[in-house]
């Protein structure tokens, strides 16, 4: 009788020590992103320019059935960049290159727009808006990484428009500065709603 309860305590206590329990998953890692934009005035030889501290910048993403959509904002800053891709153009697995669309590149697929703001407190605000269709916006995103199961992508991005009217004239004069602006920008594991 001995044997036998001994027995069934050994099977039971085997049962219960074979379920293995899933391990929980570990948190998704922080996102990191970066901006940095610059403004060359070739008449004059003077430059100006800013890198955001990653701390204070905004990052969004989603991707659905139709689109890919990504936007970085210095909500207390002056710039905001956002990029659209239509899901046909991207690969299977979201790595890639991606030209910008632009007056000069009709038949590329990001469609882009870059927010320089003059004025921007909680009560007024004024920007010049650039879109890449209508625009001579040269550049790309670069797709490195996708963790499907997480939703976390990684890449960078590249936007210069030559020859552009002084964005930091809140009202463009007659005969404006140009400058060559160029905005750049990283990000590591944003989560894609």
């Amino acid at each position: 009788m001995k044997v036998f309860l001994l027995a069934c305590l050994a099977t039971t206590l085997l049962a219960g020590c074979s379920k293995k329990e899933a391990a929980p998953q570990p948190a998704d890692p922080a996102a990191e992103i970066s901006l940095t934009r610059t403004m060359v005035f070739p008449s004059t030889g003077t430059s100006n320019g800013v890198g955001y501290a990653p701390t204070s910048l905004e990052a969004t993403g989603k991707l659905d059935a139709t689109q890919l959509v990504l936007s970085v904002d210095a909500p207390k800053g002056q710039d905001y960049i956002g990029f659209t891709v239509p899901r046909s153009a991207l690969s299977p697995d979201l790595l890639g290159s991606y030209s910008l669309l632009s007056l000069q590149a009709p038949g590329a697929s990001v469609d882009t727009w870059y927010t320089y703001w003059t004025v921007r407190t909680s009560s007024v605000s004024a920007a010049h808006i650039y879109l890449s269709k209508n625009s001579n916006m040269q550049g790309r995103l670069l797709i490195t990484a996708y963790d499907s199961q997480r939703r976390l992508l990684s890449g960078s991005f590249e936007m210069r428009m030559a020859d552009l009217a002084d964005p930091t004239e809140e009202i463009a004069s007659s005969n404006p500065r140009r400058c060559t602006l160029d905005v750049t920008g990283t990000f590591t594991n944003l989560k894609l709603q």
